[in-house]
């Protein structure tokens, strides 16, 4: 009986150390994704130095040179490189397949009125984001559709007409009248009763 006691102990303890070894494995496996998380977000940072710099050649018109042509290329390989390097660590970048707005994987940086199309659409990604598994490296810079402005620019309909005063003295209060005297025509059946403020 003891002989069996001891094979179960030896069992308990060995599914112990079995789950303490997988739990060991999934922390390391962690942080060593994060630490590869946070090395391909260093890489962005030199890949956003070289759409600095493509950008600003394209805005000089350097491209046009034919001087400066070797050089824009040898540049533009090496982004293209990084961007390969960045793929073989899972980098993805962030693409909208249903054309709308994520607010996780993006920042809206400008809107634009559509009526051919729903708010929050997609209509330009003036700066590509990145992910890796379920993490977000940079955030992607987009303009969306918003066909709602702050304020209403459409007539207010009402179900009775508004009186207003053509002239208002900007010296005197411009507070409604506290208590107004209503003073009948003669003839109520032609005109309807005129309303005088009391001062």
């Amino acid at each position: 009986m003891s002989k069996i006691n001891d094979v179960r102990e030896y069992v308990r303890r060995s599914l112990e150390e079995n789950i303490k070894l997988n739990n060991w494995i999934s922390t390391q496996e962690k942080v060593n994704d994060d630490h590869i998380g946070d090395i391909c977000k260093d890489f962005l940072q030199v890949l956003e130095a070289f759409e600095w710099a493509e950008e600003t050649i394209h805005e000089r018109g350097l491209d046009q040179s034919k001087i400066s042509t070797s050089a824009i290329t040898r540049m533009l390989t090496a982004k293209s490189k990084l961007l390969e390097v960045l793929e073989s660590y899972g980098v993805k970048k962030v693409t909208f397949p249903d054309g709308k707005m994520n607010s996780v994987m993006a920042v809206v940086v400008d809107t634009v009125a559509n009526p051919e199309k729903v708010d929050n659409t997609v209509v330009s990604v003036l700066k590509d984001g990145f992910y890796r598994k379920n993490r977000v490296l940079r955030q992607a810079e987009v303009i969306v559709v918003n066909n709602h402005s702050d304020e209403s620019t459409e007539p207010m309909e009402v179900e009775e007409p508004i009186e207003t005063f053509d002239t208002i003295d900007p010296t005197e209060s411009t507070e409604a009248p506290s208590q107004v005297e209503i003073i009948p025509l003669e003839d109520e059946s032609e005109d309807a009763p005129i309303i005088i403020p009391r001062t």
